[in-house]
């Protein structure tokens, strides 16, 4: 697996971005690529976002105007995606993923630079080291992508992968004055009629 050091060149030597999120999306996927999609756009860069999988309504605040791009894709990065086969129907796009960006050791190293964080409890923890390297400021959109991919992946810090970097990282998001009573209303008390129906047979 090659360095983070490398994940930065890979950003910062290139442009016009899809970052592509896995199949059956969840937080962290979402988060992970939502909030490098905002650090990569506030170095002036072009990017947008992509899922082979419509995004759940939790997290459509996140997507809302970055998911269309208006631009030629020239690089390709995949966010919190293990293997191509998580892609859907991106896979196709397979060998033309230049940088992946993850937290699973089953990585299976498909892209042409691979930077795992096995220790992260989720891959949007990584954007808070990528933000800083970049010396990119961490503006309340991103901090809610973050907070929304750690939050999402460590079951509001219920979960055993939650560690002191963890809160630590959560703790700095807060810190840009989002609002996490909303966002955990949202993402963990937000039923969908459906699920209600269901429950109440």
């Amino acid at each position: 697996m090659s360095g983070l050091q490398s994940a930065i060149n890979y950003i910062k030597e290139n442009d016009n971005y899809l970052i592509l999120m896995h199949a059956s999306p969840d937080g962290d996927t979402i988060g992970t690529a939502c909030g490098l999609c905002g650090i990569i756009r506030k170095l002036g860069k072009k990017a947008a976002v992509a899922c082979s999988d419509d995004i759940p309504a939790i997290y459509s605040k996140l997507t809302n105007g970055i998911d269309k791009p208006d631009f030629e894709i020239k690089n390709i990065i995949a966010a919190d995606v293990a293997d191509v086969k998580l892609l859907g129907s991106f896979k196709s796009y397979a060998d033309k993923i230049g940088l992946c960006i993850d937290h699973h050791v089953s990585n299976t190293g498909y892209a042409g630079i691979t930077y795992v964080d096995a220790e992260s409890a989720a891959a949007a923890e990584i954007l808070y080291d990528i933000a800083e390297l970049l010396e990119i400021k961490i503006d309340r959109y991103i901090a809610e992508c973050i907070y929304t991919g750690i939050a999402t992946d460590t079951g509001c810090f219920k979960f055993s992968n939650t560690t002191a970097r963890t809160h630590y990282i959560a703790a700095e998001m807060l810190q840009t004055g989002i609002d996490i009573g909303e966002i955990n209303r949202r993402l963990f008390e937000t039923k969908t009629k459906q699920a209600i129906e269901l429950e109440s047979l």
